[in-house]
């Protein structure tokens, strides 16, 4: 039996004995705890209340996600002319976005004094537009449209929008097409080709081709 644990009971049985206290040269045993036990609790009542933290804040952003949400079908429309001039009187006049700005740059008054209009919002822009995917005349063209009216285009998107009407008619046009071929309209539709051509009283859109999602090698 080791020195403290002897004198400790040697102690409790002078108590019952009834004798003097012993006294303050006695050793007595040391019960306080040492400094890895110190280190040791003090980090385990750390990592319990970071494991503790840690779960309410996840549990508090996944609450607060909600669920997903599906991302919406991604139709292509594709748009060519057997009459080029009567395919760039159909839209509007060029716009510019992208770059770095925040913002959609228009131009209007081609044919005298171009005027620069600035939208510091594009998300309210809800028309449709087209995109020229090859270089050509017609994307040159716009690019000084836009260059006349001050409008920067280097590294931006050059595009031009479909007025509302002709929106409507071509959307007429694709439902029409998709559902006379036994196909649902929009989900069953993968890309669709506009055509413009020549006609007796000017030009008109045409749907010449549709692909469908249930025939991609269509």
């Amino acid at each position: 039996m080791n020195s403290p644990v002897k004198t400790l009971l040697r102690r409790i049985h002078q108590l019952h004995q009834g004798a003097d206290p012993p006294s303050a040269t006695d050793p007595m045993p040391s019960l306080r705890l040492s400094r890895f036990d110190a280190v040791s609790s003090f980090l385990s009542a750390l990592m319990i209340f970071l494991s503790a933290m840690v779960s309410m804040l996840f549990l508090l952003w996944w609450l607060a996600s909600g669920p997903a949400t599906q991302p919406g079908m991604q139709i292509e429309r594709t748009l060519t002319s057997a009459s080029p001039i009567g395919f760039a009187q159909d839209f509007e006049p060029p716009a510019a976005f992208g770059g770095g700005d925040n913002a959609i740059e228009s131009a209007s008054h081609l044919a005298t004094q171009p005027v620069r209009h600035v939208n510091r919002q594009p998300g309210t822009e809800q028309r449709l537009y087209f995109s020229w995917k090859r270089t050509n005349p017609f994307a040159q063209f716009d690019r000084q449209l836009l260059a006349a009216a001050n409008i920067p285009t280097a590294g931006r998107n050059v595009v031009r929008f479909l007025p509302r009407d002709l929106e409507e008619i071509l959307a007429s046009m694709e439902k029409g097409f998709c559902e006379n071929n036994g196909k649902s309209f929009p989900g069953d539709i993968a890309k669709t080709t506009f055509q413009s051509d020549a006609t007796e009283n000017g030009f008109a859109f045409q749907v010449v081709n549709q692909r469908y999602r249930s025939d991609p090698d269509r």
